[in-house]
């Protein structure tokens, strides 16, 4: 049997546990951990940054964290346009 990290309940495939995983009602109670490789510097040097960076918005709950990432991704975006020209 499988369980769910989230709320326990017991299933018999590894992918309905991924199924139920997803759609659970308790997973909002789980924090995310999110990637840090400097103090507010999330994937610093990688290069598909910008990408890594919308991923870790859409997991984030933290309306802070969140203003910070998306400051960072709005950041990348005017630096790639000015590569562009």
């Amino acid at each position: 049997m499988f369980n769910c990290e989230y709320c326990g309940r017991e299933l018999k495939s590894n992918a309905g546990k991924v199924r139920h995983e997803v759609s659970c009602k308790d997973r909002t109670n789980k924090i995310v951990i999110l990637e840090v490789n400097r103090e507010d510097e999330y994937y610093f040097g990688h290069p598909r940054r910008q990408i890594k960076l919308e991923g870790l918005l859409s997991r984030t709950l933290d309306n802070e964290e969140r203003s910070k990432i998306m400051k960072m991704i709005m950041e990348l975006r005017h630096a790639n346009k000015e590569w562009i020209i």
